[in-house]
């Protein structure tokens, strides 16, 4: 009778599993809220393409990069906008325009 008995698991073995399943259950909450995050939540890349209604005509950039005054981060956000994708290279901007929004960005 001794040796057919089955012994219930002990206390350590209930505990590791409980840590083991409880861990396991968080790893998968936290990869379903990122990729969720992710999908509905997209980050805007400076490559991902302009948005029309923000983006600025060349003469405006240069306007107000022109400006001694330090630019507000709407008007950088607008001007980094108007320069994402393909309209930095439609501008056309010469050395001297690209150092002037540069320095003008970073003040």
């Amino acid at each position: 009778m001794g040796a057919n008995t089955i012994n219930p698991p002990s206390l350590m073995e209930s505990s590791k599993k409980s840590l083991i399943t409880g861990i396991v259950a968080i790893v998968i909450i936290v990869a379903a809220v990122l990729f969720l995050a992710i999908k509905f939540y997209p980050g805007k890349s400076p490559t991902s393409g302009t948005d029309s209604t923000n983006a600025l005509d060349k003469q405006v950039v240069l306007k107000l990069v022109s400006s001694e005054e330090k630019l507000t981060l709407a008007e950088k956000q607008a001007v980094f906008q108007s320069l994402a994708g393909e309209k930095i290279r439609q501008y056309n901007f010469t050395e001297a325009e690209r150092f002037q929004i540069i320095k003008a960005l970073n003040k």
